[in-house]
Order: C-alpha cells, then structure tokens, then sequence
C-alpha cells in the first residue's frame, strides 16, 4: 500500500524521515529503514537519505506496506494526563499541552499520549491532525492569543 502526503507549511525544512514520522504515526526508526530501502520518493524521485529537508508543496510517496501492523487497538482513556483548554467551542478545541506530552499513540506510548487525556475529558471520538506536533503558525498564533488573555485578566505571565 502506497500513501502519497503533501508536505504542509509546519513541516517545511523539516527532514523527511521527521515528517513522514509525523504524517504516518510510524517511529522514525521505522520510517528510517523504510526510507534507506527505496520505498519513499520525494515529488516522484526515490530518496534513500532520511537526512533530506522537504518543502511546503512536496508531494512524499510511501510504500507502507508491511510497515503498519495489522492490528492496532484504540487508545483507552487516561484522566492522568495532563493539558489545559484554552478555548472550548461546539466544533473546536484550543489546547496547550505540558512539553514532553506525547501527543498520538505510537512506539512505547499508547495510553499516556494526549489523546488518551483527551478521550477522558470527553468521552467521544477525537481527531487531532498528524502535523498538531509541531508548532505551525496557526498554533502559535493561538497562544499568543491565549498570552495576551492572560495578561489582560492580572494572571501572571509565563516566560
């Protein structure tokens, strides 16, 4: 099985096998053999350097086949995992979640990553995108927003 991903502006000069990481919920050590074996192409060229930056519009090419298992079990709720909303509508969520939170299940973590949090606090289905890890400018944007709400109610500010 072949997955085609376009490479979006939080990923821009990021190397390929952190975004394909990121894209596919795969390890980078796994998607680092998948790359040296000849099984990713960048914009229809294979690249077998995992060290490789990609940009905003590139188009990754995987063939996953084999490298996803079969069989994967939906996160369980964790009520211990930690984050704050900072806002909460009926069709969006804004969080901050504490450094060192993972936030999908993956490699060694299945039950502690935000999303087990998330299904806790909610109890129904949760969907956060794959490239919610980094910090893109729409994130920032909204704590930068959340900073200045904070200052403007007497809280103290965070460095």
């Amino acid at each position: 099985m072949s997955e085609t991903f376009t490479v979006s502006v939080p990923l821009n000069g990021e190397r390929l096998d952190r975004s394909l990481a990121l894209l596919t919920g795969l390890t980078r050590s796994d998607v680092a053999a998948i790359i040296a074996n000849g099984a990713v192409s960048l914009d229809g060229v294979v690249v077998t350097s995992r060290h490789r930056r990609v940009q905003t519009g590139q188009e990754i090419t995987a063939a996953l086949e084999g490298a996803v298992p079969d069989v994967e079990r939906a996160p369980l709720p964790n009520s211990d995992v930690p984050f704050a909303v900072l806002y909460e509508d009926a069709d969006l969520l804004v969080i901050n979640k504490p450094p060192g939170v993972v936030v999908h299940p993956g490699a060694g973590h299945q039950d502690d990553t935000l999303v087990s949090g998330l299904l806790a606090a909610y109890r129904a289905e949760v969907s956060i995108p794959a490239d919610a890890n980094s910090l893109g400018w729409s994130c920032d944007e909204a704590m930068r927003a959340a900073a200045r709400q904070e200052r403007a109610t007497g809280e103290p500010e965070r460095p």
